[in-house]
């Protein structure tokens, strides 16, 4: 019973570390990639790119198609993240 349970657990941790390489960054990745989020096809991956950058998921609004409910699937899928960088600084 020890043996199941502990490949039961080692199974869980390893599901947890594939589910978090799989990320998704909507300002980084590519059309190919975006196209594995819910709701997202290449017409759509391809405004999504043209309107980078996102500071968060919730902004995925912007896109013509996708409301407040996809982005809660997309939220509950849980493979898009954002990364967001400052622009650098104008030094004069």
């Amino acid at each position: 019973m020890k043996i199941l349970s502990i490949t039961a657990v080692l199974l869980i941790v390893l599901v947890g570390i594939a589910s978090a390489m799989e990320k998704i960054d909507i300002n980084s990745a590519s059309l190919e990639d975006l196209t594995k989020i819910i709701h997202i096809g290449e017409t759509r991956a391809r405004e999504l790119i043209s309107l980078r950058p996102f500071s968060s998921l919730d902004d995925l609004v912007k896109i013509k198609g996708i409301g407040d409910s996809r982005v809660a699937d997309i939220k509950t899928q849980g493979l898009a993240w954002v990364s967001f960088k400052e622009p650098p600084e104008n030094i004069s």
